[in-house]
């Protein structure tokens, strides 16, 4: 069970600090979080409507197991159907930005 003061925090998070909207979609990006908290923030953003991408291998995983389910049951309507695909193209193109411009993303 989900503590309740983690989806209360996501819940403010997305509400009143981002105001995120229907539509807009948000990177989250965590580091040595518990995976609850990365959950619960993507609930909440697909709670107001908004499409989260997830930057957390562990949360990600749990996330695109949901996507599998869909596609295996043939619901291509669903908004996850092409997010993971989505999300592998924008690093895809951020890693050749960071590489034509000389840097790296690794620290």
């Amino acid at each position: 069970m989900t503590d309740p003061r983690i989806t209360k925090l996501a819940e403010n998070l997305i509400n009143n600090a981002l105001a995120l909207k229907a539509g807009e979609n948000i990177l989250i990006e965590t580091t040595d979080t518990p995976d609850e908290v990365s959950t619960e923030l993507i609930k909440a953003v697909e709670k107001v409507g908004g499409n989260a991408f997830v930057r957390n291998s562990k949360a990600a995983g749990k996330l695109s197991e949901g996507c599998r389910q869909h596609r295996r049951q043939g619901n291509q309507d669903h908004p996850c159907a092409g997010r993971l695909q989505a999300q592998v193209r924008q690093y895809r193109r951020r890693d050749r930005r960071f590489r034509a411009q000389g840097r790296s993303r690794r620290h």
